[in-house]
């Protein structure tokens, strides 16, 4: 793999959002300042690169007087500040993208070589967990309680990235990228073991959505559900106490999260949708965010929101509510609208290419139901900052095929 400092220059924001991962579990506030240091060296990377998407920069600048607009609404300026950071982070993500699209090959060289890293990595993390040493991305709580990351005693594979979500993530969408653009050799050993790893992590959110866009997106549906219901009959005969845990509490997400309602996550949607004057929202800070719990924002009193014995929660686990609350329908809409601003560009994309762009926004806008995913660096590095490169790798790749059939026929 070819390594220049411009190369090295492009994927040094990536490297220092994933150590801050190991950071977020061994000292927070240094985990922050990297992730924050790492967006202000993508802004100056573009800066430097000077290349910018005029259609990003035309709709951000319709953005931003929204989002100064609901910085002054806020009831904490401090709140307020925490969130604005978040609220910038895709759109820094994706002018970076943009900036760096040219780079897209060693790009894609990083990731898979980080990739294989993440699972070397995660052998070491089943043998630790065995021998019942503890493990930096353990929980550790004030009363020396240890909480290990598992379901029904498996431990749930997190490899470098320290959260199964964030795992399981990474290898549904790269899954996908190998399927399209890998050319390399042990294509097909790559892409079983992310199917391994992502089902390892046992992220149901991402299992579940990866299950669906293969039976969207592949010709062999039908070898496809005959494999999945073979490995499904085998893991119940093996591991039939493990199954039988493992649906329980699937049952009790679903009542919790969908039937009954009965979590902070479907209480933010009654929220949502019971706000009348939903134009304009009530300032950064003030719900569902991280920032809203640590500075205590009022507005969860006011309209008696139900933490359903888990006051303690760091946010309410779902993306969407927190954006109408906090910055109104129109703010909304516009936020949303931005992440879309690279399909601009795709007009005449072949349906490859077109095909792993939708993949990731499905996968990330599935994800938002349930995480922060929108808003966290981790999640726009392996999906949404990649989108300005497929987009430009095909324009490429058309180019070079018209040149190549020119010069076959001229011959």
């Amino acid at each position: 793999m070819r390594v220049s400092i411009n190369n090295l220059a492009v994927v040094l924001p990536l490297v220092l959002i994933f150590v801050s991962e190991y950071f977020r579990f061994t000292s927070p506030a240094l985990g922050l300042y990297l992730k924050l240091f790492s967006a202000l060296l993508m802004v100056l990377i573009s800066f430097v690169f000077g290349k910018f998407d005029r259609n990003l920069i035309l709709f951000s600048t319709l953005f931003l007087p929204f989002l100064v607009l609901h910085f002054f609404l806020s009831f904490s300026y401090s709140a307020a500040s925490e969130e604005l950071i978040r609220y910038l982070f895709p759109i820094i993500i994706l002018f970076y993208g943009y900036a760096i699209k040219e780079n897209y090959k060693f790009l894609f060289k990083f990731l898979i070589y980080f990739l294989i890293l993440n699972y070397v990595a995660q052998i070491f993390n089943y043998y630790f967990w065995s021998q019942g040493i503890n493990q930096w991305f353990y929980v550790y709580t004030s009363t020396g309680r240890v909480n290990i990351p598992a379901v029904a005693g498996v431990l749930r594979a997190t490899g470098l990235m320290g959260f199964f979500s964030t795992f399981g993530f990474f290898n549904l969408i790269m899954y996908f990228l190998i399927d399209f653009f890998y050319e390399g050799k042990f294509k097909k050993t790559l892409m079983v073991l992310t199917v391994v790893f992502l089902f390892l992590s046992l992220s149901f959110k991402g299992i579940g959505t990866f299950l669906f866009l293969l039976f969207i997106f592949s010709n062999k549906k039908t070898k496809i559900i005959g494999i999945t219901l073979f490995v499904f009959l085998m893991t119940i005969i093996l591991f039939p106490s493990k199954v039988a845990f493992m649906v329980d509490n699937a049952k009790i997400r679903i009542e919790a999260y969908i039937s009954e309602g009965n979590s902070a996550r479907s209480e933010s949607y009654r929220v949502m949708l019971q706000k009348t004057d939903f134009l304009i929202g009530e300032g950064l800070g003030t719900f569902g965010g991280p920032a809203s719990t640590k500075y205590k924002s009022p507005y969860y009193d006011k309209v008696n929101f139900n933490w359903y014995g888990l006051p303690n929660l760091p946010t309410t686990d779902t993306f969407y509510p927190h954006l109408f609350i906090e910055i109104g329908f129109i703010g909304t809409l516009l936020y949303l609208f931005l992440f879309f601003v690279p399909l601009l560009r795709t007009r005449k994309i072949r349906v490859k290419y077109f095909k792993a762009i939708l993949i990731i926004y499905f996968a990330l806008f599935v994800d938002a139901l349930f995480t922060y995913s929108l808003n966290n660096l981790v999640y726009l590095s392996v999906s949404l900052l990649l989108i300005p490169s497929i987009i430009y790798y095909e324009k490429e790749k058309e180019n070079t095929d018209t040149v190549s059939s020119q010069y076959s026929q001229s011959r």
